[in-house]
């Protein structure tokens, strides 16, 4: 294993070799990503994306969040604050029975760290979710044209526009930033990593609950998985593929059929066959007429 770090940095060689002996005799899964910037450590932290940023060094507060949908359950946002690192907020979000999206949880945690936080003070948000940070930007200078009408999430985009507004207004500075997922920043996979468990908060903690207008489709994956949605590119795809399979059924039926008559017409062996097969008792291999068409062709 190498380390390398900067030719003018002055290290302890004792102090590095205990820490590297530490992670890496370290029995968890995951690294703690605790951010220290004192020591050999702060070239490394300082290094990283934020770090680049100047994240870490921001006089106001730093905050990252990320969201969890899975199995049918709406995701839940959570919320880690670098300054405060015992500080934590989370949320659950509701309308479950509109289907389950990947974006609404990464808004949800925007949302409720605008409402934790103090209208005055400055507020950094880390978000590796580029399609969050861009439902909220296209409200940034954009007129009085923008319309939330049509929009699935108009309530928690409301919340955060309203948020912004008023934190404006107080003269606070509001920074999104997008993050890469899954890279070792600190901030983002401890947000990562307790947005699972807040997605296994109860009933009473979900907000935007109200069911909008939106028309949900239920639809089954290649895997078997039944899914509920309102309208995307998945539903799309479900329906292309349901039509393209529904027609090719319809010709396989068709030639089944032909291919039945002509059998059985030309010669009586297709029926001794038949009979054969049934007095063997092969009966681990009856099939439908679907399987039976497909075995055939």
């Amino acid at each position: 294993m190498q380390c390398w770090v900067h030719r003018d940095a002055l290290i302890n060689d004792a102090h590095v070799e205990t820490s590297l002996r530490e992670a890496w005799e370290h029995e968890g899964s995951k690294d703690e990503m605790n951010i220290v910037l004192q020591g050999p450590e702060q070239y490394f932290w300082k290094g990283t994306e934020a770090g680049w940023m100047g994240c870490y060094d921001f006089p106001g507060e730093t905050w990252a969040g990320d969201g969890s949908a899975h199995k049918g359950v709406m995701g839940a946002g959570r919320s880690v604050c670098f300054q405060r690192p015992g500080r934590t907020l989370e949320v659950r979000v509701g309308r479950e029975e509109e289907g389950i999206s990947s974006l609404e949880p990464e808004i949800a945690a925007i949302a409720r760290t605008l409402q934790a936080l103090p209208l005055e003070t400055d507020l950094l948000y880390l978000c590796d979710s580029e399609a969050a940070l861009s439902r909220v930007s296209r409200w940034i200078g954009s007129g009085p044209r923008t319309t939330l009408a049509g929009d699935a999430n108009a309530d928690i985009v409301t919340s955060i526009v309203e948020r912004v507004r008023a934190r404006v207004l107080q003269g606070a500075c509001t920074f999104m930033d997008k993050v890469k997922a899954h890279r070792g920043e600190p901030l983002n996979e401890n947000a990562d990593t307790q947005a699972e468990s807040a997605r296994q908060l109860p009933r009473e903690h979900r907000q935007w609950t109200t069911r909008t207008q939106t028309m949900t489709y239920e639809w089954r994956d290649n895997d078997g998985v039944t899914h509920v949605t309102a309208w995307s590119k998945a539903v799309r795809s479900a329906m292309l593929r349901g039509g393209t399979e529904y027609q090719m059924q319809r010709a396989l039926n068709r030639a089944v059929d032909n291919w039945i008559k002509i059998f059985m017409r030309s010669t009586d062996s297709g029926l001794q066959r038949i009979k054969q097969a049934t007095n063997t008792g092969a009966q681990s291999d009856l099939m439908d007429s679907t399987r039976w068409g497909w075995r055939c062709m």
